[in-house]
Parts: C-alpha cells; sequence; structure tokens
C-alpha cells in the first residue's frame, strides 16, 4: 500500500523485517506441528441441547478435510449426536393415568433444534471419516440420536483402517452392533438392553472371527437382573466363528460378566497367552446355578476342577474374581508371579466351607506369590477367615512388595476408647492397630490401604437387611474411632492413604519429614473426610 509506513524506511530495514517475518512463520508452523499431536491426540464429539453451536461448529471444522486433526487424532470420543438431547435431563418421564404409568409425549423439537439436526446429517460422516489416523473409538449412543445418525457412525469406520481399539455402550445403541471391525486388538462392550441379546453376542463372535490379532475382549453386558439368560451369552459362543484350523488367539486380557464360562479344549487354546482375568457373576452352563442349592455334591465339584484353570497352560498376572472356589485357590498354589488379586468369596453356604478355602488360600496359595503380589483386595462378605487377623497375619508380613491392600477386618476384634470396659477382655489388642502396624512395618512400599466391614455370620440366612445396615453403621464408626486414634511406630516415616469402606470415611495421607517432627511424637492420621468409597 503506497501508505505503508515499512516504504518510509530505509530498504535495509524493511528487507530484515521481511526476513524476520519469515523465519517466525516458519516458527510457527513447527510449534503448530509439535502441538497438534498433543492438543489433538483425544477428541470428542458431543453435540446437545446445552451447546448446540460448539458442538455444530466443531464438526464443521472437522467435515472440512484440510485440519491438523486428520493427522494428529489418535483417539475418538462419540457421545451425543442430537442437538436435541439435553444432558441434565432426567429422561423420561411418566404419568399415573387410567391405572397405570405411561411414557408421557415429549414436546416437539423447537426450530432451531430442527435446522441444527440438519447440519449435523450434512457434515457427522465427513467430519469422522476426516480423521484418517484414529486408532482407538469409544462409542457412548445417547437416547435421543436418530437412527440415520447411528448408522453414519457405523459406516465411517469401514474408513479408519488404523482403527485397533473399540468400545461401546450399547444402551441406547438403535442399531444392530457393528461388524465391519476388521482386525481390531482391543474391544469392549458394556451396557444393559432388553432388545436383540441374541444378535448382539451374534455380531461379537463375527467381530473376534475377523480380528486375529485380539489381544483384548471385555464384555459388561447385562439383562434380568445380572443372570447369563442363554446359550448364546457364553465364552463358547463368542469362538464360535473361528475357524477350527485356524490359529488360536492370543488374548492377553479377558473380562466377562454375567456369563456362562467353562474352561475345557475349545476355550482354552486362545487363552495361553492370558495374563488379565476378571470374571464377575459366571456359572458353568453344563451346571444348574450353585445359588439353587445348599450344597453341591462331590461329583459336580470334581467335575468343575476337571474344568478349572491350569498353570501349565495359562500364568495369569491380575485375577479380579467374585468366586474364591477350591479349584481357583489350587490353582495359585500351582504357580508364582501373580501381581493383582481381587476376591470376592461370595460363593459359600455357610462360615465352615468358606474358612476351610480361606484357610487354604492364606497357608499356600498366597505364599506362591508374596514376592511378587503389588495389589491385594479381598472383599469378604462375612466375617471369618478371609478377614485380616493372627490367623493370616503370617502370609501378609512376607508381602512386602504390595503398594494396595484391601481387606475386611472382624467386629469384635475392634478394641478402642469407645468399648466399656467390661467388653474388652484382658490383653486383647485392636485388630485396627495390628494391621497398621502391620503395613509401616513390613510393607515400605505402600500407598493405599483399605480397611472394609463384613456382615456378621449370624446374619448369612436373614431376610430382612435392616440388622446388616445396623451393624455396618456400627463397625464403620468403631473403625473410624481406632484409626483416629492409632499412633504409628516411631520409626515410621509416612502414613499410606486409608479409605474405611463401610461409614464411607476416607483418611488423607499423611507426610511428615522427620527433620521437622517434634520429639517423640510418631504419625498418625489428622484429617477425615467424608467420601463415596466402596
Amino acid at each position: 500500500s503506497p501508505s505503508s509506513p515499512l516504504l518510509l524506511l530505509a530498504p535495509e530495514l524493511t528487507l530484515l523485517i521481511s526476513d524476520e517475518r519469515e523465519e517466525h512463520s516458519s516458527d510457527c508452523h513447527q510449534l503448530a506441528e509439535c502441538l497438534s499431536d498433543a492438543i489433538l491426540h483425544s477428541l470428542t464429539i458431543n453435540i446437545t441441547k446445552n451447546d448446540i453451536e460448539g458442538g455444530l461448529s466443531k464438526l464443521a471444522a472437522l467435515a472440512n478435510s484440510n485440519h491438523a486433526a486428520a493427522r494428529a487424532t489418535r483417539e475418538l470420543c462419540i457421545r451425543s449426536l442430537s442437538p436435541a438431547y439435553d444432558p441434565s435431563s432426567g429422561g423420561l418421564t411418566y404419568k399415573y393415568s387410567g391405572g397405570r404409568w405411561v411414557v408421557q409425549k415429549e414436546p416437539e423439537d423447537p426450530p432451531e433444534v430442527v435446522l441444527a439436526a440438519k447440519e449435523v446429517k450434512a457434515n457427522l460422516f465427513k467430519a469422522i471419516t476426516s480423521l484418517k489416523s484414529v486408532e482407538s473409538v469409544f462409542w457412548v449412543p445417547c437416547r435421543k440420536d436418530s437412527e440415520w445418525a447411528q448408522l453414519a457412525v457405523q459406516d465411517s469406520f469401514k474408513e479408519m483402517p488404523g482403527l485397533r481399539r473399540f468400545g461401546v455402550m450399547i444402551t441406547d445403541l438403535k442399531i444392530p452392533l457393528p461388524i465391519t471391525l476388521n482386525g481390531l486388538q482391543e474391544i469392549s462392550v458394556e451396557g444393559s438392553c432388553q432388545q436383540d441379546v441374541e444378535g448382539i453376542y451374534e455380531n461379537i463372535a463375527k467381530i473376534i472371527a475377523t480380528s486375529p490379532q485380539l489381544t483384548s475382549v471385555d464384555i459388561g453386558c447385562s439383562w434380568d437382573y445380572g443372570r447369563p439368560i442363554g446359550q448364546h451369552q457364553s465364552l463358547h459362543q463368542l469362538f464360535k466363528y473361528l475357524p477350527c484350523n485356524s490359529v488360536p488367539l492370543q488374548l492377553r486380557r479377558l473380562s466377562l460378566t454375567d456369563f456362562l464360562v467353562r474352561l475345557d479344549n475349545v476355550t482354552l487354546p486362545h487363552l495361553s497367552h492370558l495374563t488379565s482375568l476378571v470374571l464377575h457373576d459366571i456359572e458353568d452352563p453344563f451346571f444348574p446355578s450353585p445359588y439353587l442349592f445348599e450344597h453341591e455334591s462331590p461329583e459336580v465339584i470334581a467335575e468343575k476342577k476337571r474344568y478349572g484353570l491350569d498353570a501349565g497352560c495359562v500364568r495369569l498376572e491380575e485375577i479380579d474374581i467374585d468366586n474364591a472356589s477350591p479349584s481357583l485357590a489350587g490353582y495359585l498354589s500351582s504357580y508364582s508371579g501373580m501381581k493383582r488379586l481381587r476376591l470376592s468369596p461370595r460363593n459359600f453356604y455357610d462360615g465352615h466351607s468358606s474358612d476351610e478355602v480361606a484357610r487354604h488360600f492364606f497357608a499356600k496359595s498366597l505364599r506362591s506369590h508374596c514376592c511378587s503380589l503389588q495389589d491385594l483386595q479381598i472383599d469378604a462378605i462375612f466375617e471369618g477367615l478371609w478377614c485380616f487377623g493372627e490367623h493370616n497375619l503370617a502370609a501378609l508380613v512376607k508381602c512386602e512388595n504390595l503398594h494396595s491392600l484391601s481387606m475386611a477386618v472382624i467386629s469384635s476384634e475392634i478394641q478402642n476408647d469407645s468399648d466399656s470396659v467390661e467388653n474388652v477382655a484382658p490383653g486383647d489388642s485392636d485388630t485396627i492397630k495390628q494391621l497398621l502396624d502391620t503395613v509401616v512395618t513390613y510393607m515400605p512400599l505402600m500407598s493405599k490401604v483399605g480397611i472394609q466391614a463384613a456382615n456378621l455370620e449370624s446374619l448369612r440366612d436373614a431376610t430382612c437387611g435392616n440388622p446388616a445396615m445396623r451393624h455396618y453403621a456400627r463397625v464403620g464408626s468403631k473403625i473410624a474411632g481406632s484409626v483416629n486414634n492409632y499412633v504409628a511406630p516411631s520409626s515410621c516415616l509416612r502414613l499410606p492413604s486409608l479409605a474405611i469402606c463401610s461409614n464411607r470415611t476416607t483418611l488423607d495421607e499423611v507426610v511428615v519429614p522427620k527433620d521437622i517432627m517434634e520429639p517423640n511424637q510418631p504419625l498418625r492420621y489428622a484429617k477425615i473426610t467424608l467420601d463415596r468409597c466402596g
């Protein structure tokens, strides 16, 4: 421009300024390249009534293929695709009419929402398919999503050649589970649904059959109050489309909830590389549910042992299971190297059988892994030998590499100032103090401790929950009292964080450098806050 101030400068200065601007432009371009990988690594598409403009602008920008996210985005999360969806809404509303509850008709969408939906329809497929480097997708369909929107998402997966990890929440999925997902390494399916249950498992099996590189399967679907409802909801069915002569899968992680599971010559070959196993609400497809009978016959127990885990085939490093069976205890005793173990022994009908397995677990199973174990959680349902106490102290002190420990305690062994003198026997020690002393003395790597309350054995067959609720409240208060009065040994420099999973109390970690501690003032827990733990 003739009026530009640059023309008034000497030509040498003008050239220097021009060179400087080019250099700055190059630096900015390089900086943008570096930052885009970090900032755009994870991307979320979420269009809601609360932020229609923001959701639409992001979608429009992505629909333009000339953007950094096309190269930088590796993880994609897809949530609401409806501008009519209000996250703060409680969902469907009901009205009592004519002697029954009926769903109230939802109001029609306003014009601005209708226009926004058209814009979503125009840009959604182009926006998702523009992300050429996506490796991981987590999809959470919403109740207000249109079927065409979910179909567009499904079709976009065909344009993701690098997709390796796929997770979906099926609760509000209105279309069949996508089966055009080839070459996956990890699949996760969660949620609950009352429609086309068999079709969902059929499609999961087809996805597995077309993903020979699969290393992780996580299926946490539930129907019918958490009970398996048919043979299609079984581990055998997941593998049914794999050719008989094909190379077995090399699964490293398997997590199943509400499933029929039997480990035999059909399923075990696919689990030979397994290191992590999570099984919740599992039944054997060839035996009736054990919860229907007071006792299992010796023949059934022997048959289940035949189809249990074998350390010669599978050496697990992580186990999370809500069934502490004798066969599991035997399996754990047969090898070493476990790192994380969570047990919930809720498969017993009486205290005697429960204590028998617990005795074997602490005497043999736990000792096999004392050098490698880093995380131990035992969620005892009823008070007994699964709880912390003198009976398992010798086994626990050998677990010197633990980072996290969570166990229940026996209420009658909690002794603190709140107990009356006549209720405390001479020489009785407080089990809470004993547990914490054990942790700070023998477990130098410990960072988190959980103390739980368990139900009374006398309430195992109770038909009313009120006595148990009163028991948990009373025990929680006693635990909190003991922890509040706890004084660590003088040699202790740090207390781990501690959670009391009964009365929702969490005690913060206390760290006091030794050089600023007052003489003869050992550490103690100093702050108590209410929390939603356990």
